[in-house]
């Protein structure tokens, strides 16, 4: 088991950089899109008519990626003051029921995220297929299901085999 939790934490691992990466240039690239923009608009009177939609894409890929980040490191906002007075295997089956919990709603969820590649229709300011824009959906639903699954493991395999 402890071959499966090296190789699945290296991965885990390899993940967490590329989407904090990732989002670092996403934040970047929102900020010089926004800042030359409004540059342009106020001082040249020519602002680029596509920027927004750009900053809007890589903004709502942002937020998706965020939000693999924060599981992949086990930190969803929670109501703490409950969880820390219960014992620490109580907590551990607590958190997991609700791990796979978030892993049923993105199941349920993926059939519909899947449905919006049928959209044949284009962006109207960068003229691309709007299925291109929403392939950031099942990425991340992917990523944090296998996020989650790691978590799990971490809780119960590791931990078992670290009392042993």
């Amino acid at each position: 088991m402890t071959r499966l939790y090296a190789a699945l934490n290296k991965v885990n691992e390899a993940l967490r950089k590329v989407e904090i990466y990732t989002g670092a240039v996403f934040v970047g690239f929102i900020f010089l899109m926004t800042s030359t923009n409004i540059i342009l608009r106020y001082f040249f009177n020519s602002p680029v008519a596509w920027a927004e939609e750009v900053i809007l894409i890589a903004f709502t890929f942002l937020g998706f990626l965020t939000g693999a980040y924060a599981l992949s490191k086990d930190e969803l906002v929670r109501f703490t003051s409950l969880l820390d007075k219960i014992p620490q295997k109580a907590r551990a089956v607590v958190l997991t029921v609700h791990d796979i919990m978030i892993i049923a709603v993105l199941i349920i969820l993926l059939p519909s995220a899947m449905r919006n590649f049928r959209f044949l229709t284009i962006t109207p300011a960068l003229g691309i297929p709007k299925g291109f824009v929403y392939f950031i959906t099942p990425l991340t639903y992917a990523l944090m299901s296998f996020h989650l699954i790691v978590n799990i493991f971490t809780r119960f395999v590791v931990k078992e085999e670290g009392e042993a």
